[in-house]
């Protein structure tokens, strides 16, 4: 039976990033950039990684603003977590991805400008395995009032 992995998922709005790790959090590495043409597209390629490595839940960067408000990209991600929840048919998290691709451009080694959702994705996912109750589900988080 293969290893149950973790996949962790940068959101944006040309590129959507991904990682992913063990369950225990012992490996983690940055897997593929997705160019984002659409959410459906998206999601199609989201579901070909899960089924392909037996991924038993899903962490989804949440773009809160710097100074920790929600606004309208963290609305749009949540709404993206909530479809892929269902989509995909593994638990979401959501955890604060503030600092992430500043923090990729610093560690990546690669060039100013190339794609680093990918790198950002695995930073994120370093952080939920550090501190994973941080992290909350995305229904917890839109019947929260503002």
């Amino acid at each position: 039976m293969p290893e149950m992995a973790v996949m962790s998922v940068d959101w944006g709005e040309r590129r959507v990033g991904v990682a992913i790790g063990d369950d225990e959090g012992i490996s983690v590495r940055p897997l593929e950039v997705i160019g984002r043409r659409s959410d459906s597209q998206v999601m199609d390629e989201l579901a070909r990684i899960v089924t392909g490595r037996e991924i038993s839940r899903i962490v989804v960067g949440a773009p809160y603003n710097m100074d920790g408000s929600r606004g309208p990209a963290f609305e749009r991600v949540l709404k993206v977590a909530l479809t892929m929840e269902g989509r995909l048919r593994r638990p979401v998290l959501m955890l604060d991805e503030r600092l992430t691709s500043s923090a990729a451009e610093a560690v990546s080694g690669r060039k100013p400008g190339g794609a680093l959702d990918d790198v950002a994705a695995a930073i994120l996912l370093e952080s939920f395995f550090r501190d994973p109750a941080k992290a909350v589900k995305p229904q917890q988080i839109g019947r929260r009032p503002d």
